[in-house]
């Protein structure tokens, strides 16, 4: 799915929800396609709000808590550090680098996970969340003491730093995206 498909497709379930797409809701849209890799919340109302100034946390909060009901994006938890958000909604697993404090995408094959775990008779699986620790190759923490990623590096690119966005971080259905994923 190429990027602008995953945006249409986020808006019309956001429509056949009952949710109005305001510029507000379009813009937290936008950053999770173009420019953000598994970001938190805090570090989309940074950015958001640098389009537009009056947006609120709180609508950023209801924004990507209607996403996640709607199933546009998922919610990723990696331990202590904050929520993220993912808007790859193919099954597949994530690698959290203990360095700089990235979040890479890996794939799988489809049902592998459910399949490689063996429930007992009486539960069954709705979905199965993957979580990954250790470094990435060529970090540019590489060597630092761990667990120590600052905010200017989180994400893999979407927080907010002093130089403001870095760009290019590579959505879903992107060559970038697609190669961070492997």
């Amino acid at each position: 799915m190429t990027a602008k498909q995953w945006e249409s497709e986020a808006e019309r379930r956001m429509e056949s929800a009952g949710l109005r797409l305001t510029a507000q809701r379009r813009e937290v849209l936008r950053l999770l396609r173009e420019e953000c890799d598994h970001p938190t919340a805090d570090e989309l109302f940074l950015h958001a709000r640098g389009r537009l100034p009056d947006v609120s946390m709180a609508t950023v909060y209801n924004t990507l808590e209607a996403l996640v009901r709607c199933g546009v994006v998922r919610q990723v938890k990696l331990d202590r550090v904050a929520i993220r958000y993912c808007p790859n909604m193919r099954e597949h697993a994530h690698f959290y680098c203990e360095d700089c404090g990235r979040v890479f995408d890996v794939d799988i094959e489809p049902g592998a996970l459910a399949s490689a775990v063996h429930l007992p008779r009486h539960l069954e699986a709705a979905r199965v969340d993957v979580a990954m620790r250790g470094h990435c190759l060529g970090c540019p923490r590489k060597g630092r003491a761990h667990g120590r990623a600052t905010a200017g590096l989180i994400s893999g690119g979407c927080a907010v730093n002093k130089r403001g966005p870095l760009r290019g971080a590579g959505g879903p259905g992107t060559a970038l995206h697609d190669r961070r994923a492997r």
